[in-house]
């Protein structure tokens, strides 16, 4: 076979592998200054973070990236409203208006990125939008307080934690529609993760100071663990042997060996005062969290757990990271 023609047949490959999956793109930390109503994106490049853009938003306390990466949506609970920020042009390019719905909180995209999915914590609803009119097209009434919506690993499913009513809501992703609920294990369920099994559901219960492990096609708690005061974020690593809990009461990061045979938080780390957001690297070598007691988002290398970057930002609330 030719040269040319190898090189005719790998540019084809090429331009229908960005078709469907979209340009390569740069790794993105995308931080919610919430002091200045901002949305501040970085560049990350190993333990390097640059800042790309501050872009004017709302009152928020959450941010979620879409399924493909080209978008990150601003919740802002104080204005009743959505900002959406191409990640591409760094430009906001439209408000999202949600009629009826009070204080916006945690949000996710389908699959596929054509919907927006945002816990309205004080309508015990979840707003179903569409990406591509910008519009609500869907509400469906959850538990108490609904604070963040994830989806299951084969996508079929979508769980929603209700603090208040100590519950998760679970909805047939395909029709929206809610098909059961499960209790949370603790009081006042919030972050929720799924361990590689793609069984077992981590969940942090900001209420008791507790972190619950659920069987979740058998809506089973399995063990509740305590996890250090107000246990409001969650990653794993690498290999997730351990889970990483952001307990902001007491401005620390408890580290949970779920090696066992004794389960339990085993290691802790203290963060800078009063934080908030937390957010782990697709490789898992970075932990990124927030202190709006310190107006900083600080990078902890997971390796170690020292300090390996830092920025500034007039208090920091919700971050996530883009790979």
């Amino acid at each position: 076979m030719s040269t040319q023609r190898i090189g005719r047949i790998l540019a084809v490959t090429l331009a229908l592998a960005f078709a469907v999956y979209g340009q390569p793109h740069d790794k993105l930390l995308v931080a919610i200054a919430q002091g200045d109503r901002q949305l501040q994106i970085f560049k990350v490049e190993g333990t390097t973070l640059t800042l790309l853009k501050k872009v004017p938003a709302g009152a928020a306390r959450e941010v979620c990236i879409s399924t493909d990466g080209r978008l990150a949506y601003s919740s802002n609970d104080k204005d009743n409203n959505v900002t959406v920020v191409d990640l591409e042009s760094l430009q906001a390019t439209a408000t999202i208006a949600l009629p009826g719905l009070e204080r916006p909180d945690g949000c996710a995209t389908s699959p596929d990125s054509k919907k927006l999915y945002v816990a309205a914590s004080e309508s015990e609803t979840v707003a179903i939008i569409s990406t591509q009119t910008n519009k609500v097209i869907k509400q469906v009434k959850v538990g108490k307080e609904p604070r963040r919506v994830v989806f299951s690993p084969d996508k079929t499913l979508i769980y929603v934690s209700s603090e208040v009513s100590d519950e998760i809501t679970i909805l047939n992703a395909a029709t929206d529609t809610v098909i059961g609920k499960m209790k949370s294990g603790g009081q006042g369920p919030r972050t929720m993760v799924f361990l590689p099994d793609n069984k077992t559901m981590l969940v942090t219960n900001v209420d008791d100071d507790t972190v619950s492990l659920l069987t979740a096609a058998e809506k089973k708690v399995t063990l509740t663990i305590g996890a250090g005061g107000s246990p409001q974020r969650l990653a794993l690593s690498a290999d997730a042997q351990t889970a990483y809990v952001l307990a902001v009461l007491e401005s620390k990061i408890s580290m949970i060996d779920l090696k066992g045979p004794h389960i339990r938080a085993k290691t802790f780390m203290p963060v800078g005062k009063a934080p908030w957001g937390m957010t782990m690297s697709d490789d898992h070598k970075l932990l990124f969290v927030g202190s709006g007691g310190e107006n900083t988002v600080t990078a902890y290398d997971t390796a170690t757990m020292k300090a390996v970057a830092k920025v500034t930002m007039n208090h920091p609330t919700g971050i996530a990271f883009r790979p």
